[in-house]
């Protein structure tokens, strides 16, 4: 196994307040950077990525203040299935409102 293989990588992508059909869209167009790199996303919102790394092990923390229940629910299951991801493609979180993933040992 390479030294790679032994961490996950998850990109979170957060753009706090835009409308849901955006969100799919910016999903969309990062999962497009993915996977050509010459590909520049552009937005005209407030935007930022974050490059979550962890080892086998680790524990995520994920924090998601003032969200409901139903959505922490659903952010639950897209932490867990990037984390679980083969490609890097299936590691990317995008979410619309303020969150926070940290890396617990």
């Amino acid at each position: 196994m390479s030294k790679e293989a032994q961490y996950t990588y998850i990109t979170l992508v957060q753009a706090p307040e835009i409308p849901e059909s955006e969100r799919k869209t910016l999903e969309a167009h990062w999962r497009e950077a993915i996977l050509d790199p010459s590909y520049t996303v552009v937005v005209n919102y407030e935007c930022r990525a974050n490059l979550i790394v962890a080892l086998p092990g680790n524990k995520l923390l994920v924090t998601a203040p003032g969200l409901p229940t139903s959505e922490v629910r659903k952010l639950a299951k897209k932490v867990d299935k990037a984390r679980n991801g083969k490609r890097e493609a299936d590691r990317l979180v995008v979410v619309n409102h303020e969150c926070r993933i940290d890396v617990v040992n």
